[in-house]
């Protein structure tokens, strides 16, 4: 399905709604000057940000991008029973992303360094349990996550009742994997 570079860069898609966090929690009012003087205060920090902010997230649309093409054209889809909403399990998820807003000091390389533990230790896990689904961007950009009996995960922008009322099927993403799309 993905490989290393993807889950990372998929992975750090997930916190891009805290890289705005972040940047909001140290803004002390809006206005140019205070910009300015908020990326003043760590260029570097923000600049790394920014860049994972932007190719993370060209990943995620690619990635969707794909996805989609894929499944549009697929003659392999699958039936799904007893599903189940897991959009509230992707947002319980995001509470371990509010860590950073509350604790990062962006002048302060202890804090930084902290952070950045917290967040390889999510993402070693995230990856290594491929959960990519758990992302809060894609429930932004207005996906559901589902999961039926199976245990197997399904992305979609349908409600559970059009899923089901329309008896629509999912393809499987990439192969063996037990994540499905349905258009």
């Amino acid at each position: 399905m993905l490989n290393r570079l993807g889950k990372i860069l998929m992975f750090l898609s997930s916190y891009s709604i805290v890289f705005i966090l972040v940047w909001l929690n140290n803004l002390k009012k809006f206005s140019f000057k205070e910009i300015l003087n908020t990326f003043n205060q760590n260029r570097i920090f923000w600049v790394i940000c920014a860049v994972i902010f932007v190719l993370s997230n060209i990943f995620l649309g690619l990635w969707i991008y794909l996805v989609k093409k894929d499944a549009s054209t697929s003659t392999r889809l699958y039936n799904f029973e007893h599903i189940e909403n897991k959009d509230s399990e992707v947002l319980n998820y995001f509470i371990t992303y509010l860590i950073p807003i509350v604790s990062l000091k962006v002048c302060s390389l202890p804090s930084i360094v902290m952070n950045l533990i917290v967040i390889l230790i999510i993402g070693t896990n995230f990856i290594k349990n491929n959960t990519l689904h758990f992302n809060p961007t894609l429930i932004l950009f207005g996906y559901h996550v589902y999961s039926d009996k199976n245990r197997n995960i399904i992305l979609s922008k349908k409600s559970i009742d059009e899923i089901i009322n329309e008896d629509l099927k999912g393809d499987q993403v990439g192969c063996g994997s037990r994540i499905f799309f349905i258009p």
